[in-house]
């Protein structure tokens, strides 16, 4: 169980940074994805669940690596694990196997398959119930010294919103001579219906949408 909860943590992220690039007519097919985007995406819930999620994840990490380490020395018990011999034995006492078993098992695998199938993977009602507990998390306090930290970093980096860069989609549409509409070069969407969805396009109406799951873009 706690190696998918620990999937799931990696997982999702993956997928939140996947759907929010997609068009809220793509999302229509999947209401309950559609909904845990919904509740991501509202006002600073993004940062907020980034923060609950690390914190799960770096306990979760915690609890593997105790777990999945021996502590036998072969120099004062003659029994090792398995019978392997000392020197292996000595070696699993690093813990360097049990973190990269579940490097590969909790982490690496969930996340291939949530790039591979974001919407699928948003449209398990565990993620509401995964979100909200990040968010809970978040919402005691304990990690508010993060918030400060960002707003450090970001005066003195001087960082800025992407469209004070790039221009909001309309604007960028506009200047590949589009009429209202931004051109995105991208692969078609492959549903689950083994249908596609490469006639969709980016409009104004989806830029808005966009907006409202966290990201930066404008209407111009």
């Amino acid at each position: 169980c706690l190696i998918d909860f620990l999937g799931m943590l990696e997982a999702m992220q993956i997928a939140l940074f996947a759907v929010v690039n997609l068009p809220e007519k793509a999302l229509r097919r999947h209401p309950v994805a559609q909904a845990n985007c919904e509740l991501a995406f509202t006002g600073n819930n993004f940062q907020a669940f980034l923060i609950g999620r690390q914190m799960f994840v770096t306990f979760s990490m915690f609890l593997l690596a105790r777990i999945t380490t021996t502590d036998v020395d072969p120099d004062i018990s003659p029994v090792t694990v398995l019978g392997m011999p000392p020197t292996l034995q000595n070696f699993f006492n690093t813990g360097l196997p049990g973190a990269l078993i579940t490097t590969v098992v909790a982490s690496l695998a969930w996340r291939i398959i949530a790039a591979c199938f974001p919407v699928e993977f948003m449209a398990s009602p565990l993620v509401y119930i995964t979100i909200q507990s990040c968010l809970l998390v978040e919402a005691t306090g304990i990690f508010s010294a993060a918030w400060l930290m960002a707003d450090g970093l970001k005066v003195a980096t001087g960082l800025r919103n992407d469209e004070e860069y790039l221009g909001s989609m309309g604007q960028r549409g506009h200047s590949h001579g589009g009429h209202g509409k931004a051109e995105v070069d991208r692969a078609p969407l492959e549903c689950s219906d083994g249908s596609d969805d490469s006639g969709i396009e980016f409009e104004e109406a989806d830029a808005v949408r966009i907006t409202g799951y966290g990201a930066t873009t404008s209407q111009p």
